[in-house]
Formats: C-alpha cells, structure tokens, sequence
C-alpha cells in the first residue's frame, strides 16, 4: 500500500507542476538521516514572471548534512528555456553551476538559498553550446522532504517551490522541484 501510495502522489505533484525549473532547490536529504550524504536528481519546471517565456531542466548535486540541521549542496543544471514573448520564438539550452546552504525547520520541511552562475549555454548566432560568463542568480526554496520513498529506507523525495531572482537580466522566475536522493 505504500508504493501505490508513492505513485499516486508523483502522479499528483506531476500533474500540478505542468505549468511551468528551479535552479535552487531543496535536496532530498533528510536531516535525521544516519546517512550523511546524499546524490541529488530530478526535473523542475518554471515561469518567468517578467516574461513570456517557460522553462524545464535537470539537475544533478551532492548535499552534505552537517550537524542534523543544515546541508550544503554544490549541483550541475541543464535548463531549456522557451521565450514566448520574441516573434521567432527563441529556445536556449543553458548549464549552470550551484552551490546552496539548506537548514531544516523540521524532520520534514526546508528552507534553502544559494547562488547560481551559467557556464555553458547556446545563446549565440550560431545556436552552438559555448562557455560563457552567465547570468547569476539567487534563489529561495521552501521543501517538503518524503523518506522512505521508493525501495529503501536510505532514498528519500523532496518536492520544494522557489522564487528566484537572476541578478544579469533583473528578472524573477518561479518554479517547482521534485528531487530524488540515494543517501550513504
């Protein structure tokens, strides 16, 4: 009953995150785990809120719990943005590498902030992924952690919400988060 109750409610936070990619997220560590690391993965999606545009993206970290009340947390992200709002309709695939502090308020919720800088992206005239000297942007998440989710009691599940602020192009987006995590 368990496992059917887990899919029923990826399927629902599935669902609810069809309209619109977090690049600060909560990690799915848990901060009562004897575990104390944790890879982190999974999708987010988002909306520009001073533009037309959408995004979704992958994201892959390592979160460090330190003292059962904070997780530090360096990530690699793949973000694809759709801007609406141009008449050609511009896609941009975007990497960005970041680092951000968790501090759980409980067994369960997390808040968490960091910083976010582009290092590749092809927003370019020749549409060629290239190193840049991006955007950075700052974040804030709130997550709701689920352990024991899928086969073991070491993986756990965070869903998290966050409103980030990108510093190069002053402009905020929001997002939704589900975040997978093997800990050891």
């Amino acid at each position: 009953m368990q496992g059917f109750r887990n899919i029923i409610l990826v399927g629902v936070c599935m669902c609810w995150m069809l309209s619109g990619s977090a690049q600060i997220n909560a990690p799915a560590i848990r901060m009562d785990s004897t575990f104390k690391n944790c890879l982190n993965f999974g999708p987010s999606f988002g909306v520009m809120l001073d533009r037309n545009a959408q995004y979704w993206g992958l994201s892959l970290g390592y979160s460090r719990l330190i003292k059962n009340k904070w997780a530090l947390t360096p990530a690699v992200a793949y973000d694809q943005e759709f801007d609406y709002s141009t008449a050609e309709g511009g896609i941009v695939n975007t990497f960005t590498f970041m680092a951000t502090a968790t501090y759980f308020l409980n067994q369960y919720w997390s808040v968490t902030s960091g910083l976010a800088k582009g290092i590749v992206d092809d927003d370019n005239s020749t549409k060629s992924l290239l190193w840049v000297n991006g955007d950075i942007s700052t974040g804030l998440s709130i997550g709701r952690s689920i352990p024991n989710f899928a086969f073991w009691s070491r993986d756990s599940f965070a869903v998290s919400s966050a409103i980030e602020y990108n510093f190069s192009k002053e402009e905020l987006s929001f997002s939704i988060d589900l975040v997978a995590g093997i800990s050891w």
